[in-house]
């Protein structure tokens, strides 16, 4: 979803639910979870804003754990 976000930052929440195949109520509560986390932030207000992803290491996904 970040590299979504960096590549189409004025995306909504309708766009981004259609490209991951999840629920718009499931992408407001991870874009929440991300801005809480320090990932991503919603620059110039909800309705004409714009996405900014902050940093794109949010998980540790592909790394195997010790």
């Amino acid at each position: 979803m970040l590299e979504y976000l960096a590549e189409f930052p004025q995306a909504t929440q309708k766009m981004i639910a259609g490209r991951i195949g999840r629920s718009e109520r499931t992408v407001k509560t991870l874009t929440r979870a991300l801005q809480e986390k320090g990932f991503l932030a919603r620059k110039n207000g909800k309705r004409n804003g714009i996405w900014q992803v902050l940093s794109l290491n949010c998980g540790n996904k592909g790394e195997k754990r010790k």
